[in-house]
């Protein structure tokens, strides 16, 4: 769009005590704050242990090698091999072909055709005996709890049902890990 964003702006303004933000967002999105940004540092409040740096790999969508992913441990094979962190997407995107290899590898869910969504076989009170879904970025695992990669939707009926917030419609090259799983991390 031909803009400086804001954060560039500063950058070159000189005004921050680090180039550095930070992006936190609470594990729960009905808790108040939802979540922060902070410009020039990382809040300690809102991390534990040493931060892990991550190199990206294509700056325009803040892009990181992805080296693979797994459930409950297991690797499940799939061709993207990028990673976008995205705090403009509420879900996790990827391929439809890598969704449905991801999809068939966690016990519990049911693909329901005509939403085009995977549904919480049991409904949400099974969401806790679902697997973690992990993601290798820099030769490390980030598990992400069921619990935030499902999420609550109204069901036919009346009442709430419970689907995976992993969907496709993606690109095969990378995956987009948004706000759910950055909620973890």
């Amino acid at each position: 769009m031909q803009v400086n964003p804001a954060f560039f702006n500063m950058m070159r303004q000189d005004v921050l005590d680090r180039d550095l933000f930070a992006l936190w967002l609470s594990a729960s999105p009905t808790l108040e704050p939802a979540g922060a940004l902070t410009f020039g540092h990382a809040d300690p409040d809102h991390y534990t242990g040493p931060v892990t740096w991550i190199p990206v790999t294509e700056k325009a969508y803040w892009t990181v090698a992805l080296g693979g992913v797994a459930v409950g441990g297991r690797s499940v094979p799939l061709s993207a091999r990028g990673a976008i962190l995205d705090s403009g997407t509420t879900a996790i995107l990827m391929s439809d072909a890598d969704s449905t290899r991801l999809h068939q590898a966690i016990p519990g869910l049911t693909y329901v055709p005509s939403g085009g969504y995977y549904n919480v076989t049991g409904g949400c009170g099974a969401v806790a005996a679902l697997p973690d879904v992990s993601f290798i970025l820099g030769g490390k695992p980030y598990a992400v709890p069921a619990r935030l990669w499902t999420q609550q939707i109204p069901a036919p009926g009346g009442g709430v049902t419970c689907i995976s917030g992993i969907i496709p419609g993606g690109d095969s090259n990378s995956i987009i890990l948004g706000d759910n799983f950055l909620r973890a991390w």
